[in-house]
């Protein structure tokens, strides 16, 4: 399996498993990897369909650090 695959399925994994109670209620705007040396993170800042449209969501979702040699 590649990164880019081991990468998706981690994310699809944290989604459904880890803020299933976020991804509910809010979708996800942006998603972006903080690339560190050793590991890498994902970032997801979230859209709130139920706030009024000159309000920002101010939640983000910081994901588990993704090292793609670990099992």
């Amino acid at each position: 399996m590649s990164d880019k695959d081991k990468s998706v399925e981690f994310m699809e994994f944290h989604i459904a498993n880890s803020f299933n109670h976020l991804m509910g209620d809010l979708i996800i705007q942006e998603m972006f990897w903080l690339d560190y040396s050793d590991h890498a993170r994902a970032v997801a800042t979230m859209y709130d369909p139920a706030l009024p449209e000159d309000k920002e969501c101010n939640i983000v979702c910081l994901f588990p650090p993704f090292n793609p040699t670990e099992e």
